[in-house]
């Protein structure tokens, strides 16, 4: 992994001064704009509660994981595809994950933490853009997911449908709001 890293002369980002060193960026061509690790809480004790946890490829590295509760990471391994030899998540898959994100930063809005609206507008943006390349076969209705993530997906939908204005449109986005929100209310049929 961390050959591939270097290779790829990806990048980790920071936040609050200090290195993230699960997500890693790079504009090299011929490599994934962006790569993610993930994984679920180890069999070993952690020093700390986190929402990381240490990834050990090598002698020399320091990585770290998002840490995934086993519904999202039975989701993950279900829905991973390999494209040009890299592991990605399928469309529907990754809305999945971002509307998970999306619910996760609006409770901490709620919560009254500061700076996230750009995130939050991001992820729905995504979602859209993910909705939208949707093929008839690919579909959210389609998708073998727990009740946990059926409830998160639930909730995002009610908590969607307050405000359908929010879902943005822009050049690049070919479905109405209206089209966007009816599919991904579409999920809850499965």
């Amino acid at each position: 992994m961390t050959k591939f890293l270097e290779l790829g002369e990806y990048e980790g980002g920071y936040k609050d001064h200090k290195a993230q060193l699960f997500r890693f960026t790079t504009k090299k061509p011929g490599f994934p704009e962006m790569v993610e690790l993930f994984s679920i809480l180890p069999e070993y004790p952690l020093k700390k509660l986190s929402r990381e946890t240490p990834v050990h490829f090598d002698e020399e590295a320091s990585l770290s994981a998002l840490l995934l509760d086993e519904d999202y990471y039975q989701l993950l391994m279900r829905e991973r595809q390999e494209i040009d030899g890299y592991s990605v998540l399928s469309n529907r898959g990754l809305i999945v994950f971002k509307a998970k994100a999306w619910l996760d930063m609006k409770a901490r809005v709620e919560q009254g933490e500061h700076g996230l609206s750009k995130k939050i507008k991001k992820h729905l943006n995504d979602i859209t853009r993910l909705t939208g390349l949707l093929h008839d076969d690919d579909k959210l209705a389609n998708l073998e997911v727990s009740e946990t993530l059926k409830n998160d997906m639930k909730q995002f939908i009610e908590l969607l449908s307050l405000d359908i204005q929010s879902i943005p449109q822009n050049e690049d986005i070919f479905l109405s709001k209206e089209e966007v929100f009816e599919i991904l209310q579409h999920f809850l049929t499965a």
